[in-house]
């Protein structure tokens, strides 16, 4: 069991590693949907998971971890001018 549980630890440090690396969204250009704003160019980047609280909840238990990255885990792009969520 312990030899299970260290593998799932690691395939998901290796997957946050992998997506991290994947590619910067921040350059992303984007169109504001709020009609007052408008902008248009790139985006900021906002959220994402913490590597070292991933670490931590994947130490205390496997679920945590999980659960952790299934909610937090992916960035999102907001309006650099406005803040609203793009995506």
């Amino acid at each position: 069991m312990g030899h299970l549980a260290a593998v799932v630890v690691t395939v998901l440090v290796i997957a946050l590693l992998v997506s991290s690396l994947a590619g910067d969204r921040s350059a992303e250009n984007i169109i504001c949907p709020n009609p007052n704003c408008g902008y248009r160019g790139p985006g900021a980047k906002d959220g994402g998971s913490s590597g070292c609280l991933l670490l931590i909840l994947l130490v205390c238990g496997v679920l945590p971890g999980i659960l952790y990255l299934l909610f937090c885990g992916k960035p999102g792009v907001v309006c650099p001018r406005c803040g609203m969520r793009v995506r």
